[in-house]
């Protein structure tokens, strides 16, 4: 066992000299795979896909085992082709072109040239330095609803189900608009902030305090978004599991 720790510390420093490591792969080292452990302890049914882009959650989900049903939701037109033809392919993938918000009605949202950050809410500069192109060239007016107004809490009962929300500042005003839904969720996975990314945008230690209170806890952290020259974290993707 000695003389594997060493030639495994060896290794290390080799890969490490020329600017890689290795981890072993496993739900302590990736969080893919933790949620994908979560999602079969808690026999996840059904995954509410809030900010669904073009399918590539809902593809990693499939690449981890999950076979249940997907919700998605995009309001973005270009982004929604590609959802619609990762769907399409599925068989058990439902999508709606919808953003999901406070109030139901219609909104201008911010198009990105990097369409995963374009959002209702101003982009901070900060945001900008550590993501070069990701600047706003466009609006589009998109329609907006309310989660429970398109799903009954005996859906989400009936269903254990996993709601993901990925919205670019937007997550309390969607959290608000899931009303007595957000408490019969099993778990909530939400990109957050540790810094003003968005103008106005909620901030990390505020929604962790907002769902301790409808009895969820953080249990999962994933980088997202670090800025290069500083080596500084300003985005998070948080898990939430309801407390038993």
């Amino acid at each position: 066992m000695k003389f594997r720790n060493i030639i495994n510390q060896f290794g290390h420093q080799i890969a490490r000299a020329v600017g890689i490591d290795y981890l072993r792969y496993s739900a302590c080292n990736f969080s893919c795979l933790r949620r994908a452990q979560f999602m079969d302890d808690l026999k996840i049914e059904k995954v509410y896909d809030v900010g669904a882009h073009d399918g590539g959650y809902g593809r990693q989900l499939r690449m981890h085992g999950y076979r249940g049903a997907i919700v998605s939701f995009e309001p973005l037109a270009t982004a929604f082709e590609k959802l619609r033809k990762c769907a399409n392919l599925d068989g058990n993938w439902e999508i709606k072109r919808t953003a999901l918000g406070r109030e139901s009605g219609e909104a201008a949202i911010n198009v990105s040239e990097h369409l995963t950050s374009s959002s209702f809410l101003g982009m901070s500069e900060v945001h900008k330095r550590a993501s070069p192109g990701s600047s706003y060239q466009g609006v589009e007016i998109v329609s907006v609803a309310r989660l429970d107004s398109l799903a009954t809490p005996s859906e989400i009962i009936d269903s254990p189900s996993w709601f993901k929300v990925d919205v670019q500042g937007f997550e309390k005003q969607v959290l608000d608009g899931s009303g007595l839904l957000l408490r019969e969720f099993a778990a909530i996975e939400l990109e957050l902030s540790m810094v003003e990314v968005y103008e106005d945008g909620p901030l990390i230690e505020d929604v962790i305090a907002y769902l301790r209170s409808f009895g969820f806890s953080p249990c999962s952290f994933e980088n997202v978004l670090v800025e290069s020259t500083t080596a500084r974290v300003l985005q998070v993707d948080c898990i939430f599991l309801r407390n038993r």
